[in-house]
Order: structure tokens, then C-alpha cells, then sequence
């Protein structure tokens, strides 16, 4: 994921795929009362392109064009090699409210780098001669990355759907995400926590587990970008900051529950972990949770299950001094590399719960998030 920023396609090639379609696959409607979604991944930074879909199917009485939704970024400025942002760094914070009608569909380019009419950063609009049905808020500083929270303005019954579309053809990268599963429900301020589904394992005392996993290290080059879960506020607060959450390597079965290490692929398991605090979001390496040892022995390809757990950082820390860490819900997305075809070729996938709430009961397993 660290190369997500780093590389990304001509404006020409973008417009291309959006008259194209790819702006409108795979969306889910998530259904009626989810009225907030989390986009969870956008960008800012130089010749890279971030598309956004955002509809509602009209439940509400928004009469004429008024601030309807609610935007509020979380974003970091991208910081370059070894790690693509400071991941205990806090947020910075952008919101404001936004118009839109019912049953809209609004388009947009999250840096405002791609326009199709004059004066508005809303694609395919007719500019503002036309009826104005889409008026989005684009995040206005470069060389960023972040998430984005999208709501209704007020707590009204409503169902938000959409996508976000990444394209980088330096990498090989174009891939949409659907929000389904990334909306809260009606609230004031919408929490979030549910999205993660890990069950929580008995006698290992972290929370949120997920099934990390790596191709052979010389073929591919396989990172992850975490996002802390919780309500809108802490997770995108307005004076900046964001969720603390401190993610570590367990062996949820072999040889012994809640070893840090991580398997190869012959089913060797090698002990010797790391805990890698990440703060509002971030990103994270096999060598920031692995020991140098671990790190070399699984270097041809292997798994590791990781959590969240307690974690407080020394008052002599310089970027987050006696920074408490908590364990809590959370969100990874795997980013995967690979030239070995010939050309840069890059994948994106949510990474799957270890152990998932929607699991058949009786293990004597909790879910984070409330679920069964």
C-alpha cells in the first residue's frame, strides 16, 4: 500500500475510465437507516486520482438544494520512504456541510485535479448554468492521504451508497471499493465500530483479530493500511488527532495462543514480534511487526494473525509522548506489488477476520463491535 501514493495515471486516462464505467461498479445499496459511509482510502498527491459516488435513494424530505451531507477528512501528508506516512502522527482535520438533493448521484475527484464543467468540482453536472444537484467538498491541500466520512447533515432516515475508485497506472492499480460494509447508522455522530467483524479470542486479551498473509517477498511486495474504528468524532476529531491503536503479531493456535511470530509456508512457526502503533490511520510493514529473524525466516511467503492491544509510548517518544494505545475495532487493507509479469501490477483487498462475528456461536468468542 505504501506505493498507492506514490503513482498514478494521466487525467486523460482517468476520464477515459469514467465515461467508461468504472465509476458505477459495484455499488450496494446497504439499506434503509444507514445514513453515514466511510470511504477509506483517498488521496491527494500529485498525478493521482481518487473518484467518489455517493447516492441516496430519497427517504428523507430534502426539498430543494440545501447542506445535506456532512463531509469530514482525516488526512496526513505523504512523507516518503521507509514509511509513507507518520503512523503515530495525529490527522489533520477538514469538514463542512455539502449540498445535494434526494435521489442524487454525485461525482466528484477528491483533490479536484479532474473537472468536466466550469466552476464546480462535481463531474458530469452540466456546470452551474444547469440545475444544481451536486455540490461536493474536495479536500483543497496536496500530497495527502486520508479517509472520508460522509453523512446525512441532519439524523434523518435515509440510505447512503456509493464507491471509491483508485486508479495508478504506474503501479497497475485500478480497483473500486463499494461501501457495503463501511456505513453506521442514523446518529448524531455515527460510529463505525461495527464494521470490524473479528471475534475477540478467550486468554489472549487483544482485540480485533485479522488474518494477515504474504506471497514469496522477492515476487511481491505486500504492505497493509489500518484504520482505528470508532465514532466519527474521535476517529476525525476537530482539532486534529485521531484513535489510537497498537497492532501486534499473535499465533492464535500453534504452537501455544498469543505467541508473536508468524508462520512460513511449511507450516514453521517462528516467534519474535513487534508492536507497531498507528494513530488515526497508517501504514503498516511485514519488518514493523516482525523481528528482523521472523522477518528473514518468512520471507518466502507465510501468515501471521494480528490484534490490537495496550500500549502506552515513553514521555521521551517525539512524535506521541506518553501516547496511550488502546485495543479496539479496526480496519486493513492489504496492497500487493508485483513486476513479475513484466510490468507493475498492483491488487487491493480488505483483509479478512480471523475468526469473523458471523461465525456459527459457541466458541466462547465476543465481537468488538456488539455483533453476536
Amino acid at each position: 500500500m505504501h506505493h498507492i501514493g506514490r503513482r498514478f495515471a494521466s487525467g486523460l486516462l482517468v476520464v477515459g475510465l469514467v465515461l467508461c464505467g468504472s465509476l458505477a461498479s459495484a455499488q450496494v445499496v446497504v439499506g434503509p437507516g444507514n445514513a453515514a459511509l466511510l470511504f477509506p482510502y483517498v488521496t491527494t498527491e500529485a498525478g493521482k486520482f481518487t473518484f467518489i459516488t455517493i447516492n441516496n435513494v430519497g427517504l428523507s424530505t430534502l426539498g430543494t438544494p440545501i447542506p445535506a451531507y456532512h463531509f469530514s477528512y482525516a488526512m496526513k501528508p505523504v512523507t516518503g520512504a521507509p514509511n509513507h506516512v507518520v503512523n503515530k502522527a495525529g490527522c489533520e482535520h477538514f469538514d463542512a456541510d455539502v449540498v445535494t438533493t434526494p435521489a442524487d448521484m454525485m461525482i466528484f475527484e477528491v483533490g479536484g485535479k479532474v473537472t468536466t464543467d466550469a466552476g464546480t468540482s462535481a463531474l458530469f453536472e452540466g456546470g452551474l448554468t444547469a440545475p444544481v444537484t451536486s455540490l461536493p467538498l474536495t479536500f483543497p491541500v496536496a500530497g495527502r492521504v486520508g479517509f472520508l466520512i460522509v453523512e446525512t447533515n441532519t439524523p434523518v432516515v435515509d440510505s447512503l451508497f456509493g464507491t471509491t475508485t483508485l486508479i495508478d497506472s504506474a503501479a497497475g492499480l485500478v480497483v473500486s471499493l463499494s461501501t457495503d460494509f463501511l456505513s453506521s447508522a442514523i446518529a448524531t455522530n455515527p460510529d463505525f465500530s461495527g464494521i470490524d467483524g473479528a471475534a475477540v479470542l478467550p486468554g489472549i486479551g487483544a482485540t480485533g483479530f485479522k488474518a494477515l498473509s504474504w506471497f514469496p517477498t522477492d515476487i511481491i511486495d505486500t504492505s497493509w493500511f489500518v484504520i482505528p474504528l470508532g465514532d466519527r468524532v474521535t476517529m476525525a476529531p476537530p482539532g486534529g488527532g485521531g484513535i489510537r491503536r497498537a497492532i501486534v503479531p499473535y499465533a492464535p493456535v500453534l504452537p501455544a495462543p498469543g505467541v508473536q511470530g508468524a508462520h512460513d509456508l511449511d507450516e514453521q512457526f517462528f516467534s519474535g514480534g513487534k508492536t507497531a502503533p498507528v494513530r488515526c490511520f497508517g501504514y503498516i510493514d511485514r519488518d514493523e511487526i516482525l523481528q528482523p529473524g521472523t522477518d528473514l525466516a518468512t520471507a518466502g511467503g507465510g501468515w501471521t494473525a494480528v490484534a490490537s492491544t495496550l500500549l502506552t509510548l515513553p514521555a521521551s517518544d517525539l512524535v506521541d509522548p506518553s501516547g496511550s494505545y488502546t485495543p479496539g475495532p479496526f480496519l486493513m487493507i492489504a496492497g500487493q506489488v508485483s513486476a513479475a509479469l513484466g510490468a507493475p501490477m498492483m491488487t487491493v483487498h480488505r483483509v479478512p477476520d480471523l475468526v469473523p462475528c458471523f461465525s456459527p456461536a459457541g466458541f466462547g468468542l465476543t465481537c468488538p463491535g456488539g455483533g453476536p
